[in-house]
């Protein structure tokens, strides 16, 4: 059984490793991250397309406006 929840985590990144995470999941930072850890663990990694990342910045965009 695949353990589907979300956590949040904060992490100090050198300016390099910040660069290479951004590059590894074509500009967002935590994409990259979990990339960059999959790889790591010899998981099957892959690449979010932007379209994805692009979907779930609109409807995490949404989200916050309706806090407002």
């Amino acid at each position: 059984m695949t353990d589907r929840s979300v956590s949040t985590a904060g992490a100090r990144l050198a300016p390099q490793d910040r660069r290479i995470a951004l590059e590894l999941g074509n500009g967002n930072l935590s994409q990259g991250i979990r990339f960059a850890l999959r790889l790591a663990a010899k998981q099957q990694a892959k690449a979010a397309k932007l379209s994805t990342i692009l979907k779930s910045a609109a409807v995490m965009a949404a989200r916050m406006e309706q806090q407002m």
